[in-house]
């Protein structure tokens, strides 16, 4: 099962019953709506899951408020994994060849494209918007995408994790070395590494 966030105090299931995306509160289910199987994730207030297959983009609302609930976008490129902004109005999207799209979430179009050097699997918003998080599918590649200029602001090699790596305070990349914490300057050129903490 996936759980997700959903909208107000709900939780969203995926994969607790085969091919439905369930809503629950305290009283029980209070919907539940058929979507294919597929990577998952969800807006931070809950209200939109996405659901990527290897065709395109499922959206399924959570709220029970949109008809029909479920709208399939076709995406070019064999998706393997979307995370939303943490705004909920961007989905990107990373494909098969190392190419990560960006969708609209209410008009669905295509709002830009960037090339990464390999196909990543795993992607990670931060909570400011700008630094999208990408990892390799092989190896631990890690690329740091600055979405305010669109480009690739620096690459590193960090494990990926439930929690880590991650951007805090909006400037500093924190991720995992061998068994220590570094923290990574974003937004100094001369010297990035900002701090180590120890078996940390």
């Amino acid at each position: 099962d996936v759980l997700l966030r959903g909208p107000a105090d709900d939780v969203i299931t995926v994969g607790g019953r085969p091919g439905m995306m369930q809503v629950f509160n305290s009283a029980g289910e209070l919907r539940h709506v058929p979507v294919p199987e597929g990577r998952t994730t969800a807006t931070w207030v809950g209200d939109l899951v996405a659901v990527t297959t290897d065709s395109g983009v499922i959206f399924a609302d959570a709220t029970g408020r949109q008809k029909p609930p479920v709208k399939f976008v076709k995406v070019r490129g064999n998706p393997v994994v979307s995370t939303f902004a943490p705004s909920g109005h961007r989905l990107y999207v990373a494909l098969r060849n190392g190419t990560i799209v960006m969708l609209d979430r209410f008009t669905h179009s295509k709002l830009g494209a960037l090339e990464l050097p390999r196909p990543v699997d795993r992607l990670r918003v931060d909570r400011s918007g700008r630094w999208l998080l990408a990892h390799a599918t092989r190896g631990d590649s890690l690329w740091v995408i600055d979405l305010a200029r669109s480009v690739v602001a620096t690459t590193q090699v960090a494990p990926w994790s439930e929690d880590l790596p991650q951007v805090a305070d909006g400037t500093t990349l924190l991720l995992r070395s061998r068994a220590d914490l570094v923290g990574i300057d974003l937004a100094s050129t001369s010297t990035p590494q900002r701090s180590i903490l120890i078996g940390g």
